[in-house]
């Protein structure tokens, strides 16, 4: 929220920020993380469900907005399944009505733990 005193902290040129209320905790610092360091700083977990991190090489699941976003798949590594906003098969990858939660994260899990 560029608005609030954490963004204007860090725009300010401060090395960090944070905030916590009773239903939430953060800290936020200037540039991009990597998924590794994001995974470091959360409770232990079985699954770590990470958005933004195409090109990592962890189990993904992809969601196509549009079927120019096709294209991807054949750029990606350890790709589960695909969901789309539009009608699409694969030949050798599930494609899951993005509404069907449970689906997409037991084929998610499953790959996770192969």
């Amino acid at each position: 929220m560029p608005d609030k005193d954490t963004w204007l902290h860090l725009a300010a040129g401060a090395a960090g920020t944070g905030a916590s209320s009773a239903a939430l905790s953060g800290i936020w610092t200037p540039g991009e993380a990597s998924l590794e360091e994001l995974a470091g700083r959360l409770p232990p977990a079985d699954v770590i469900l990470a958005e933004g991190f195409k090109r990592a090489p962890y189990a993904k699941w992809v969601l196509l907005r549009e079927p120019r976003d096709a294209e991807l798949l054949d750029a990606l590594v350890n790709v589960v399944g695909v969901s789309a906003c539009f009608p699409f098969s694969h030949p050798s990858l599930p494609v899951v009505d993005r509404n069907d939660v449970v689906r997409i994260a037991a084929l998610t899990i499953a790959a996770a733990r192969t």
